[in-house]
């Protein structure tokens, strides 16, 4: 499917402020578009299609130890994210 628009942006708060201000529609995370919703400033239109998957990588520096706070973090993100 080719979408033809006047307005393209790949900044999702930017998307989301357009959506709002009546320019269209937009393809948004669900989390940012929760409270629009429930105001009713958004509507769904397409509720049973979705983005294809992809995928995320975490990359750090190669060094032989990591400070506590940036282990436990690479920690977290992996075992948060690793099914989403």
């Amino acid at each position: 499917m080719n979408a033809v628009s006047r307005f393209r942006a790949n900044n999702s708060m930017a998307l989301l402020t357009a959506a709002c201000a009546g320019a269209g529609i937009a393809c948004l995370p669900s989390y940012m578009v929760h409270q629009a919703l429930a105001e009713g400033t958004l509507r769904p239109v397409l509720p049973e299609w979705q983005l294809p998957g992809y995928h995320s990588y975490l990359l750090r520096k190669v060094q032989e130890t990591f400070s506590s706070p940036v282990t436990r973090l690479c920690d977290l993100l992996t075992e948060k994210l690793r099914d989403a």
